[in-house]
């Protein structure tokens, strides 16, 4: 023998109590009051509109507030326009945490600020492995290098160029002795 369970639903001016917040979230369409004078939340299978925020059964799932113009994933409280907590990924790209990458494994990741924008970098640039990584390649050279000191490591040497007001200094990192330069006007 089947077994049905019915919801009330209602439409309209609603009498307080009449149907309860649960009630509304466990049907698969209904329709609820706080105020008892107009309604107030939606309930359409897993996706609730309550007051000014549309938002999933889990309610960290995803919120929409029309309000202030945000979008929530995996947030109840988003900070910003699009505020995701967790992976997300956009095509072919992905970011999570700290990491923005590429989802295929030898895709370059460009990052072009359009026009004549500049990328503004406000921390270190590190490889994540030891002189294992180039800055350009034999075929894709940066045009000019402006730098303070120029420092100089590998498994043999240690080395720094440094400019004075006149000259150029080589200096030895691992003995301290410092070198002149021997420039010739030409």
């Amino acid at each position: 023998m089947t077994s049905y369970k019915y919801y009330t639903m209602a439409i309209g001016r609603v009498k307080t109590d009449l149907i309860t917040d649960s009630a509304i979230t466990e049907a698969k369409l209904g329709v609820g009051t706080g105020s008892g004078t107009a309604i107030t939340q939606w309930h359409v299978d897993n996706l609730t509109m309550n007051a000014n925020q549309l938002s999933t059964q889990n309610s960290s799932d995803l919120i929409l507030f029309p309000d202030t113009a945000q979008v929530g994933i995996n947030t109840s409280n988003p900070g910003a326009t699009l505020d995701v907590n967790g992976t997300l990924q956009a095509g072919s790209l992905k970011m999570d945490n700290t990491t923005l990458s590429t989802v295929g494994t030898n895709d370059n990741l460009v990052i072009d600020p359009n026009g004549s924008g500049k990328i503004e970098i406000t921390q270190d640039i590190l490889p994540d492995t030891n002189a294992t990584v180039n800055l350009g390649s034999d075929a894709l050279r940066f045009a000019n290098v402006y730098t303070s000191d120029l420092h100089l490591r590998n498994e043999q040497g240690n080395w720094t160029i440094q400019e004075g007001s006149d000259d150029l200094y080589i200096i030895n990192n691992k003995n301290g002795k410092k070198y002149k330069f021997n420039l010739t006007e030409v």
